[in-house]
């Protein structure tokens, strides 16, 4: 009877050390993913952000499609010089 309980005890402790090597290679994983998932949570607020901002920048350019850095209007535009160009369809010339 001895050496079956001997035998159930080292069992008992190969299991449980092999729990533990699996509980701790999963919270590896998970803090792995929580890093990635960060990454990808900031990037998707950079570009929320982006967005935002170029409709802020296309409605406020609601006038002509190029913004004249010469003009002496006194809008409060800015003067980086936007240009809306249209999105690329098929059998547009491409620019050189």
């Amino acid at each position: 009877m001895e050496a079956v309980m001997v035998a159930w005890h080292e069992e008992l402790a190969r299991r449980e050390a092999a729990a533990a090597e699996q509980v701790e290679r999963l919270r590896g994983q998970i803090a792995e993913l929580a890093e990635q998932l960060n990454a990808a949570e900031q990037l998707m607020s950079r570009l929320t952000i982006t967005r935002e901002t170029m409709s802020k920048i296309l409605v406020e350019a609601d006038g002509p499609d190029e913004i004249d850095v010469n003009s002496t209007d006194s809008s409060p535009r800015s003067p980086i010089g936007l240009m809306l160009v249209p999105q690329r369809r098929p059998g547009m010339p491409r620019w050189r």
